[in-house]
């Protein structure tokens, strides 16, 4: 065989292997090819998926292909676009091509990774929603996981997110001094906690409730509005899941409640309204404890002595002794008892110097009780004026010259007393009329006011009356139609030879 020959033979042969073989890999890669897609999306490789099926479309067409490929890389390609956004964070576009695909293939390969990543991405668009102070945005994006994803690992976070939205929107509320709104909202979260059975939060919703009630006090305390800020001080205590905590809300509400009533007691004071002051100050008595009381109760015996001052001011000098009692009764400390004891000295001396009704009255009491009883006077206002040694008369209507005459009770070191006596000098019947004639005498006894003493006596003798009328037939009708008496008077003693004598015995 010849060369030649050979050679045909050898291309027939070749040929015969193209023709036979070639279509038999062709063939066979096809089914090879559509299983590797198979497994592949089984085994949920959508990248190995996408690639292989691009390929096998362009080299298997139509009538020939496996047309089950193209529903695996259609919901590969939908799931994949979804991760996609996912990846760019475009959450809302991730949470709908998701949507698309549950909607799509409710059965299909991918239902549980489209359920959870569903809930990531809408976890993801609630926190962004978050950081924007969209809260109500994120509240309701939230309660769509927490509703429609509640079997996702992302439904326990978003429980707590809850908690941090509602927390972070009642504390800004808060700082920008919008309680009401803060209790609105905190109120809210109350009632969302206890309706999921989150007893943390639920007391987390108290405590800040608790917090806004307090700063909503304070507020209210700072603009005065006292009544007000007391009920939120109430409801602060109220409020406090742990009320008897020693540093919580409720415990800075009682310390707050005490500076209130201070506050509310220094306003009264301000304006002279000491009964209520008064009344407010006890209030800080009553809730301060026992080693708190003693400055709180001189605060009242503040206010008393305030009161006696003002009444001192307008010479109501006894009002303001009662006062001052009352203030030694309420002090608590030395430096209170001492404020007292100062304040009755005080008042003591002003009164002295008083020329005003309520010393007038003291003086004339004090002149009554050492005349008649021989007794100092129980107010030790009298004589304390020392560069005036002066007296006071007592037992007849003449008045003293202004150069003896004590005014004021620090004046008043002396009294005379004085008694009257009528010696008859004459006495002649005429008919049914007597006719006598008399003449005066002051028996002066001088007391020391101090003591209620005698220190000096003396008599200052009137002068002598006049003599009886001479009665004749003429004029005896005259008297006797006048009267059964007739008194011809000597004249009363003289004051100033009173007080001449006293210039030299007072001291």
């Amino acid at each position: 065989m010849n060369s030649k020959l050979k050679i045909i033979i050898a291309v027939v042969v070749i040929v015969l292997i193209v023709l036979i073989v070639v279509p038999g890999i062709y063939f066979a890669g096809n089914v090879m090819l559509a299983n590797n897609i198979k497994s592949n999306y089984q085994a949920k490789n959508c990248g190995q998926v996408l690639s292989m099926d691009n390929f096998y479309n362009s080299v298997y067409p139509a009538p020939v292909a496996d047309q089950s490929l193209s529903a695996l890389a259609n919901e590969c390609a939908l799931y994949s676009l979804a991760v996609e956004n996912e990846g760019k964070n475009a959450w809302q576009d991730a949470y709908n091509t998701y949507q698309v695909y549950l909607h799509t293939y409710p059965k299909g390969l991918f239902v549980n990774e489209a359920q959870e990543h569903s809930a990531v991405a809408l976890m993801a668009q609630a926190k962004e929603q978050l950081a924007a102070k969209k809260y109500n945005d994120a509240i309701g994006t939230i309660n769509h996981i927490l509703q429609d994803f509640g079997k996702t690992g992302a439904a326990k976070e978003a429980a707590g997110l809850m908690s941090e939205v509602y927390l972070t929107w009642a504390k800004g509320q808060r700082d920008a001094s919008d309680f009401a709104g803060t209790e609105g909202t905190l109120k809210t979260f109350k009632a969302w906690a206890e309706k999921a059975a989150r007893a943390e939060d639920v007391k987390s919703a108290q405590r800040e409730l608790a917090q806004t009630y307090l700063a909503w006090g304070l507020a209210f305390q700072t603009q005065k509005q006292f009544e007000s800020a007391k009920a939120k001080f109430d409801q602060t205590i109220a409020a406090d899941p742990e009320p008897l905590a020693a540093s919580g809300p409720a415990a800075q509400a009682k310390a707050a409640t005490i500076k209130l009533y201070i506050t509310w007691g220094d306003t009264f004071l301000e304006k002279n309204d000491f009964t209520n002051a008064i009344d407010r100050y006890q209030t800080v008595v009553t809730l301060s404890e026992a080693k708190d009381q003693p400055p709180a109760q001189d605060r009242i015996s503040g206010v008393y002595l305030k009161w006696a001052a003002n009444m001192s001011a307008s010479e109501d000098f006894l009002g303001a002794l009662g006062k001052i009692d009352e203030a030694a009764k309420s002090a608590a400390t030395d430096v209170g008892k001492k404020s007292a004891e100062s304040a009755t000295a005080d008042t003591y001396t002003a009164f002295s110097k008083s020329s005003g009704a309520q010393a007038k009255k003291a003086m004339k009491d004090a002149i009554k009780s050492v005349c008649e009883n021989n007794k100092k006077p129980d107010l030790p206002i009298f004589g304390l004026n020392k560069e005036r040694i002066l007296s006071g008369i007592y037992g007849v209507e003449d008045t003293l010259p202004d150069n003896v005459l004590a005014k004021t009770p620090g004046e008043l070191h002396y009294v005379s007393c004085v008694v009257m006596s009528t010696e008859t000098l004459q006495t002649m019947i005429f008919y049914w009329a007597t006719f006598v004639r008399e003449k005066y005498t002051w028996n002066v006894s001088l007391r020391q006011v101090s003591t209620g003493d005698e220190t000096a006596k003396t008599k200052i003798v009137g002068g002598t009356p006049p003599p009886l009328p001479k009665l004749t037939y003429s004029n005896f009708l005259d008297y006797l139609f006048g009267g059964w008496f007739y008194r011809s008077r000597g004249s009363n003693p003289d004051v100033t030879a009173l007080a001449t004598w006293l210039l030299t015995v007072m001291k």
